[in-house]
């Protein structure tokens, strides 16, 4: 999925990270906020993306906050629906600072309401079942001193019926448990998803903490 990863200044050099290097920025033929940064696969066709947001820090308490940072993705996408499945606290991503306290979300989100039934017809959840959906799995910094939330998120579309039917740790957001299908527990595409997220999420580096709202 990724291949090999090269170390990218990112906010003007204010941080830096690895990125894949088939990944290209989505700056370079699209608007892209201040506030945010975002990679695009390029030859690989997934069409996989990694989005990094410096946000105003949501109050506490942290797993309503990553609740809230899930939700606001999901509304970004007319029409569609998600599904949340676990916030678990993580102390893997040391690089960015060892006392700051970060959160890994895995969820689901279902196709834009373009591709389907209007969400207002009574089929549009029903007919959602047999449409892709994308993996989104984020990785949330609490930055309390800096009044900040940095949030990497991968979106990874699940557009095989094979993967869809064979992994059972996250589904289709319009199923309400795992949809029938083979006895396997996992589809690589998601593991891939899940490295790529640890790869990027656990090389962050702030080198110039100015970027963030001063600390009081």
């Amino acid at each position: 999925m990724a291949g090999n990863f090269t170390r990218r200044d990112l906010f003007g050099g204010a941080i830096a990270a690895e990125i894949p290097a088939i990944f290209v920025d989505a700056s370079d033929f699209r608007p892209v906020p201040s506030t945010q940064e975002v990679f695009v696969s390029s030859p690989d066709a997934t069409d996989i993306s990694i989005v990094i947001d410096i946000l105003q820090r949501v109050p506490p308490p942290d797993i309503d906050a990553c609740k809230v940072h899930f939700e606001d993705v999901i509304d970004q996408r007319e029409g569609s629906f998600g599904k949340l499945f676990q916030i678990s606290p993580t102390t893997e991503f040391t690089k960015i600072g060892p006392s700051i306290p970060a959160y890994v979300i895995q969820g689901t989100v279902s196709s834009p309401y373009n591709v389907a039934p209007h969400p207002t017809d009574p089929s549009y959840r029903e007919a959602q079942k047999f449409l892709p959906y994308t993996l989104l799995l984020m990785a949330v910094f609490r930055l309390e001193a800096h009044r900040t939330d940095l949030v990497v998120t991968v979106n990874c579309p699940i557009t095989k019926t094979a993967d869809s039917m064979n992994e059972k740790r996250v589904w289709h957001p319009a199923y309400d448990q795992p949809p029938d299908g083979t006895d396997a527990t996992a589809a690589p595409v998601v593991d891939d998803a899940v490295v790529l997220l640890k790869r990027v999420a656990g090389s962050l580096e702030v080198k110039d903490w100015n970027l963030f709202s001063p600390q009081d």
